[in-house]
């Protein structure tokens, strides 16, 4: 925990990859630090991968739901992705690549002015990622 928060606050990577062996405790702490980033005002958006759960054991709602959330996270980033579903209101039921370029790569793209970037970090929680079971639910 002390490492993730560590480089939530001060390293300056992009991504940080939590990896060990099954039952070593990522998913728990996946879950710790988006509860307390979420509290803090740090989560941009979250998505946990779940064999057991049919929802969540494939692909199919990822880019979606990461999209909503960081529209309902952060201000600065809602018109864009709402601009992107009334542009397209088919991209829900797109491929993933199409999904993903519309809906997070186009509108987080434009440079954001010193004044309304997003004052804490944009963090993105991903957990499970082995346990996404391919693109047909």
């Amino acid at each position: 925990m002390n490492e993730v928060e560590h480089w939530i606050d001060l390293d300056k990577s992009k991504i940080c990859w939590i990896h060990g062996p099954a039952g070593a405790g990522k998913s728990a702490i996946a879950q710790t630090v988006s509860e307390t980033c979420s509290a803090r005002g740090q989560l941009a958006a979250s998505f946990f991968f779940s064999r057991s759960a049919p929802s969540r054991s494939h692909a199919r709602w990822f880019f979606t739901t990461i999209a909503l959330q960081i529209a309902h996270s952060i201000q600065q980033m809602r018109q864009g992705i709402c601009k992107a579903v009334e542009d397209d209101l088919q991209i829900l039921h797109k491929q993933h690549s199409a999904q993903l370029k519309q809906l997070l790569i186009l509108p987080l793209s434009p440079p954001l002015s010193s004044s309304s970037a997003p004052k804490s970090p944009f963090l993105v929680i991903v957990d499970g990622l082995d346990e996404c079971g391919g693109d047909q639910p």
